[in-house]
């Protein structure tokens, strides 16, 4: 950037200064992404923050981050694809949600979704995916899988529910396999289905068999080795339909599901929304108060916790992380 100083009082002849420049720094290279809320008006923001470390203590307090989107609509469920360069996201047209992209910066802001919307049984909880070539998106819209391309073209049918259930979740692995999350209306009937590329169900994760529990997820592991996702540990089943223990549960494909939290989480809290980062060590989540009184922290922990509980908090008063 380039500046002077001119003056001229309408009588002298007028005068310049030396012409200065400056640069501006370069945008900061964050690959994790999350949501906090406007306090002006509540709606969602998306920010782009830096990457957390387990061997820092306190690092809640020094964490730099930037906000992409500037609270004057609702912007929530952000997902970097590294190889497309762009930060999707979801955000309203009119009552309808929509998958929507920007660059990393926040700027040059494209919507993808038209003929299809992004619907499910609660807008809070949907997830969509990338392909993991960044060429394309996979979405719920009530009962149906819809895959778009990047630029909006090419929508087609990927896969339908089970007859009374809607889609809710996806997630996409570099491996070609895919795993959704169906419910039905009742909250607390979830069944998660691997599908391959071509729409085929090869396995089920997790059936709803009684008595439902909350299920949240899933997320699949870069090489598509195990599946990470939330359960409520608490049976009992509630009018509100909140999770009130959730943990965060490892899925390796073998007929074994292990418990990734090895010690007990804050009392009346859940632990949320796992990501995971490639390479698959850590995973980064949501801790919530069972109230809804808050969106809750983001915190990050061993996946394999051989060193035991690994818990650090990353962003406080922060939701819907994604780390790539």
């Amino acid at each position: 950037y380039f500046w002077q100083v001119a003056a001229d009082d309408q009588v002298n002849e007028p005068t310049t200064s030396t012409l200065y420049s400056f640069l501006t720094q370069p945008f900061p290279n964050f690959r994790v992404h999350f949501v906090r809320e406007d306090p002006s008006n509540g709606n969602f923001v998306i920010y782009a923050g830096e990457t957390p470390d387990l061997g820092v203590v306190n690092q809640e307090d020094s964490l730099s981050s930037i906000a992409l989107t500037d609270g004057q609509r609702s912007c929530w469920r952000p997902h970097l694809n590294v190889l497309a360069n762009r930060i999707a996201y979801l955000s309203f047209v009119g009552a309808e949600a929509h998958i929507f992209t920007m660059d990393r910066d926040g700027s040059n802001h494209r919507q993808v979704t038209n003929l299809r919307s992004v619907s499910s049984f609660n807008l809070l909880e949907v997830n969509y995916a990338w392909a993991p070539n960044g060429g394309a998106f996979m979405y719920p819209h009530d009962d149906k899988l819809f895959v778009v391309n990047e630029n909006g073209t090419g929508l087609r049918e990927f896969a339908t529910a089970d007859n009374g259930y809607s889609f809710a979740e996806v997630s996409w692995s570099s491996q070609g396999l895919i795993a959704a999350r169906m419910q039905r209306a009742d909250r607390y009937q979830s069944k998660i289905v691997m599908y391959n590329e071509e729409g085929v169900a090869v396995d089920t994760l997790l059936d709803a068999e009684p008595p439902g529990r909350w299920i949240g997820g899933p997320v699949l592991s870069e090489g598509a080795d195990f599946a990470l996702f939330t359960e409520d540990r608490d049976a009992q089943q509630y009018p509100d339909e909140r999770p009130r223990r959730a943990w965060i549960l490892q899925d390796g494909f073998q007929g074994t599901i292990r418990q990734v939290n090895t010690e007990s989480i804050p009392p009346n809290t859940s632990d949320l929304m796992p990501v995971l980062p490639p390479g698959g060590e850590i995973v980064m989540f949501v801790n919530r108060p069972s109230n809804n009184a808050s969106l809750g922290d983001i915190y990050i922990m061993e996946v394999s916790n051989v060193t035991g509980e690994t818990r650090s908090m990353a962003y406080p008063d922060a939701t819907m992380p994604d780390w790539q």
